[in-house]
């Protein structure tokens, strides 16, 4: 609540400001506010249509909602608005991730990497999508170059190795190794996102009451990953479960819910 005042009050203060109004409306997606999400990135888009940040805003949101063909109009909107943006780049690929489009996602994340453009996150993004098409080598891979180059040491970065390292030991059956992950997220007290990440180790290791006791406590603390539950590939095998399709429900998003 803290954080959407702040970028509401931004908005009034710097209305010309374009990257505020997806600010806004990510504090209301995590709010599970929608209808006020819209309207912030409506109003975005009416005052610049080309407003990339909003686009690619809009995209996750309407992957939220289920609406996979209008979010993918968005994001070729943006890339078309801002063909060479590393930020239209990298979130797009975070949203062709989330629509099913794991491969195209993986092809943009090695074309940052290998032009050096790369943000600090873009190699555990990448590793993430490694992760849904099996390719746990190279999930690896990106991991550990991405340790070498310091990336670690990072502000806010050691929880992503650690949730990474955990939910590729999960997909590989190591069970013990990521237990060991699991601890080290566990550890993050400050860190929301925490709680969605445990999850989905536990889905990997096929813990599947555990996984839904830690996306309860996700929901009770407004975990923003929880915006990716509808789409998720982590989370496709349980979407006929009915604690996942309560959970839509509690948020707002039962008509997001993915025929299995």
């Amino acid at each position: 609540e803290d954080a959407k005042e702040h970028y509401r009050r931004a908005v009034e203060l710097e209305p010309d400001y374009e990257g505020t109004y997806a600010d806004l409306a990510r504090a209301d997606m995590t709010l599970w506010n929608w209808c006020g999400a819209e309207e912030t990135l409506a109003a975005a888009l009416e005052r610049n249509p080309n407003n990339t940040e909003a686009l690619i805003c809009k995209a996750d949101l309407l992957l939220a909602f289920g609406e996979e063909d209008e979010a993918l109009s968005a994001i070729r909107k943006a890339q078309a608005a801002a063909p060479d943006s590393v930020y239209v780049k990298d979130h797009a690929a975070q949203a062709l991730r989330a629509s099913g489009r794991v491969e195209e996602a993986i092809t943009i994340y090695e074309e940052l990497r290998r032009d050096k453009a790369a943000k600090p996150w873009t190699a555990l993004m990448q590793a993430f999508a490694y992760v849904d098409v099996g390719r746990l080598d190279d999930a690896r891979r990106v991991v550990r170059t991405s340790e070498k180059e310091g990336k670690k040491s990072l502000p806010g970065m050691g929880f992503w190795f650690s949730a990474l390292n955990g939910l590729i030991a999960a997909a590989a059956g190591d069970k013990a190794e990521a237990r060991t992950h699991l601890a080290k997220v566990a550890g993050y007290k400050q860190t929301l996102r925490r709680h969605t990440v445990q999850a989905m180790i536990h889905f990997l290791l096929g813990e599947v009451d555990r996984a839904f006791e830690f996306l309860e406590e996700a929901m009770a603390v407004h975990d923003p990953m929880l915006v990716e539950l509808p789409v998720d590939p982590i989370f496709a095998p349980y979407r006929a479960d009915p604690r996942y399709l309560r959970i839509l429900g509690v948020m707002g998003l039962a008509k997001a819910a993915k025929p299995v």
